[in-house]
């Protein structure tokens, strides 16, 4: 179920972004410039799922046995109960709030590359502006 949850919240970013990219030349070709993968998994690495931008597009695998042995950031849950309360928050605030207090209880843990990180960051500011909340909760029914 933890892999079902993740693929899906996989597939409501790669709509956004795909949305966003047709939408915005900037951000596509921002997009392209750089490959990078992340891992989210549970601690022990019973399950994972790998979300990797390669050339603007975001591919999705889902497993141990597909992991990268040094992605680009990693964020890993202590067990599949803490990732569903993070995961299925209804507004983007009540997600960072989740994942804020998550950080600071153990229940979650953060590695990464300082430069992957900010890139990606830098990134998600620059989508456009057109794709508002409400666009957003739009593509969550349809994505999730």
């Amino acid at each position: 179920m933890f892999n079902i949850v993740l693929l899906s919240f996989g597939n409501l970013v790669k709509g956004i972004v795909s949305i966003a990219s047709k939408r915005d030349n900037s951000f596509k070709n921002r997009l392209n410039s750089r490959n990078m993968t992340i891992v989210i998994k549970t601690k022990g690495n019973r399950e994972a799922v790998q979300y990797m931008l390669e050339d603007g597009n975001i591919y999705l695998k889902r497993g141990i046995e597909q992991l990268v042995p040094d992605p680009d950031i990693s964020v890993t849950f202590l067990n599949t109960r803490s990732a569903y309360l993070m995961v299925l928050k209804p507004t983007p605030r009540l997600l960072i709030d989740s994942f804020m207090n998550a950080l600071g209880n153990g229940e979650l843990k953060l590695e990464f590359k300082a430069e992957s990180l900010m890139w990606l960051v830098e990134t998600m500011q620059k989508l456009p502006r057109s794709l508002n909340f409400n666009f957003i909760k739009t593509c969550r029914k349809k994505f999730l």
